[in-house]
C-alpha cells in the first residue's frame, strides 16, 4: 500500500461520525502500544478475569445478554469520550509511523468499514477452525483450569 493510499483512507475516516472516529482512534492507540509490545490490564480487567475464572470453576455460562454486552464493549460502544481534536491528533500521529504500521492501521479502518456492512466473510480455514471448535465443544473437550490460567497469566501485570 502506498503512502497516498494510506493518506486517502485516513481522509475518509476523518469524515466518519465522531463515535466511529473515536473507535478508530482507540484502536490506533492499541496498535501503537502493541507495536511497543505493551498491554496493561486495568484493575477492573484483572478483577473481571479473576471473577471469570471463578465462574468457570463453578461451571457457570454467560447468558446471551452478557455475551451481547461484551460484544458492545469490544466494538467500542463505550468509548473514551474523545474529542474531535484528540481523534485528529491520533490520526496525525499515525501518519508519522513507519509505512508498515500505517498499513496495519489502514487495514483496521477498512475492517471497521466492512463491519458496518454487517457482512462477515470467513476464510475456508476459519470455517474449518469453527467446525473443529464446535465439534470439540460437543464432545465436552474444554481447556483445563491450568490452561485457562496460563493464558490469562500472560496478560496480567
Amino acid at each position: 500500500m502506498t503512502k497516498e493510499q494510506v493518506d486517502a483512507i485516513f481522509e475518509r475516516a476523518r469524515e466518519w461520525p465522531l463515535d466511529r472516529q473515536e473507535e478508530a482512534a482507540e484502536m490506533l492507540l492499541i496498535l501503537e502500544d502493541r507495536a511497543k509490545g505493551i498491554y496493561y490490564l486495568s484493575d477492573e480487567e484483572s478483577a473481571d478475569i479473576d471473577e471469570a475464572l471463578a465462574e468457570v470453576e463453578r461451571g457457570e455460562v454467560a447468558s446471551d445478554e452478557e455475551v451481547a454486552a461484551l460484544f458492545d464493549v469490544c466494538r467500542g460502544s463505550k468509548g473514551l469520550g474523545m474529542t474531535k481534536e484528540q481523534i485528529e491528533s491520533v490520526l496525525n500521529r499515525v501518519l508519522s509511523w513507519p509505512l508498515e504500521r500505517q498499513e496495519d492501521a489502514v487495514r483496521m479502518i477498512l475492517d471497521m468499514e466492512k463491519q458496518d456492512s454487517l457482512e462477515i466473510e470467513l476464510s475456508d480455514e476459519q470455517r474449518a477452525d469453527l467446525r473443529d471448535a464446535l465439534a470439540e465443544a460437543e464432545r465436552g473437550e474444554f481447556a483445563t483450569d491450568e490452561e485457562v490460567e496460563a493464558v490469562f497469566a500472560r496478560y496480567r501485570r
